[in-house]
């Protein structure tokens, strides 16, 4: 079965001088993404991070 492949856009204006980005743009798929991430259960976060260990302070709040 092959995979389907999907890419994402992102182009981003940036002021080197003053290290700040002016203007961005980005497809559907790139915003679907980030939307995706924000669903993660914060306590399945804190597991990747933390690997069971509990020694930063991120770890203390599970």
């Amino acid at each position: 079965m092959a995979a389907s492949e999907s890419k994402m856009t992102l182009k981003l204006l940036i002021d080197t001088t003053n290290n700040k980005v002016l203007f961005t743009e980005f497809g559907k798929e790139f915003m679907d993404f980030m939307f995706s991430i924000l669903l993660l259960p914060l306590e399945s976060i804190i597991k990747v991070v933390t690997l069971g260990n509990t020694l930063c302070d991120i770890g203390k709040l599970y």
